[in-house]
């Protein structure tokens, strides 16, 4: 029951991008200044990050502090979240905070509270995906409680609305190339689609289709670093949104994931389950067996290729700095 719950709600999540909007308004929200601040961007150097951003995430040079930081994972679909999390609640000693902790009829608890689910594992419970959600979180004392180890969460700007200078959340997440990560998606459309009938029509759509319809996403992480949902794209958002990959972001890589979730139990002291076998052992299990499954291949110089490439322009240039960025990390303190 919970699988199914996470599926729908995962599938939900992706469908609603195309019509999505910011509902959850930052405190002392100063709209303004971050616009005009935005049209300076393309003639300066500096570092920009959105100020209440800034001030509730904490710097990746800075050592993570258990009982101050929690770990934030930001969950972009179809880049290896379902292996992190199965890594993350298979192998490890966490809570997780996530859509899972208001399942089994937790959705009206009144205290915050450490749930133990029918999977066996523990989640804190609260909903972290949506704002409904998050503002429910935010009024139970949610960061300040220190239940959780590891929050997931889509929806970035929205999520950093639960912590503050004093509790920070820590951000991780997992990059997959856009054209690559788009193939995998419109294969989960197509199989979920006989199972859960947002919109049939996916059935019988081919690739070239999908990559011609209005479902296909348009620059799906550029869009959400920068926080511009709707409306034209342009440099300036690709370094609002490089910015917080490079200071703000432990860079994970989807064609290197054993060395992705090392990387991650280090920085962030992730202990073994009691009780569980050797954590390398544990991981082998899951990192093989996960994102198996056959779809169509987009190739390369194709027409399928370049109408994806269209619509992922800026998100290829991030992808380019993932890759670059998760080459320097090699040199935070935490991870030599």
């Amino acid at each position: 029951m919970v699988k199914k719950i996470i599926k729908i709600g995962a599938l939900a999540a992706i469908l609603a991008f195309a019509v999505l909007t910011i509902n959850l308004k930052p405190i002392n929200d100063s709209t303004i200044g971050e616009n005009v601040h935005r049209r300076k961007l393309a003639a300066t150097t500096e570092r920009y990050v959105m100020p209440y951003l800034e001030t509730r995430f904490g710097e990746l040079s800075e050592p993570f502090l258990k009982g101050r930081d929690t770990s934030f994972f930001w969950n972009v679909p179809k880049a290896g979240g379902t292996t992190v999390m199965d890594y993350i609640g298979t192998c490890l000693d966490v809570v997780v905070a996530s859509e899972v902790g208001i399942t089994e009829n937790h959705h009206a608890d009144r205290e915050l509270r450490v749930v133990q689910m029918s999977n066996g594992r523990n989640y804190v419970n609260v909903d972290t995906t949506n704002p409904a959600g998050i503002s429910r979180a935010v009024e139970l004392g949610f960061a300040q409680s220190g239940l959780a180890d590891v929050v997931v969460a889509p929806l970035l700007y929205e999520g950093a609305f639960m912590f503050s200078n004093e509790h920070r959340a820590r951000m991780f997440a997992m990059f997959r190339h856009p054209i690559v990560r788009a193939g995998s998606l419109f294969n989960y459309f197509q199989k979920s689609s006989q199972e859960f009938p947002f919109h049939p029509e996916f059935k019988s759509m081919t690739i070239q289709q999908y990559a011609q319809s209005k479902f296909v996403e348009n620059n799906f992480m550029t869009r959400f670093l920068a926080k511009k949902p709707k409306g034209p794209l342009s440099q300036e958002d690709v370094v609002v949104a490089k910015d917080i990959m490079r200071y703000k972001c432990l860079i994970g890589l989807t064609d290197h994931m054993d060395e992705s979730l090392d990387r991650f139990t280090r920085y962030f002291g992730w202990k073994v389950k009691p009780g569980s076998e050797n954590v390398r052992k544990c991981k082998k299990k899951l990192v093989p067996n996960r994102n198996a499954r056959m779809h169509q291949e987009v190739i390369e110089g194709t027409m399928v290729w370049n109408l994806l490439a269209e619509s992922n322009y800026y998100d290829i240039q991030l992808y380019a700095h993932a890759l670059d960025l998760f080459e320097e990390q090699r040199g935070i303190p935490a991870l030599r």
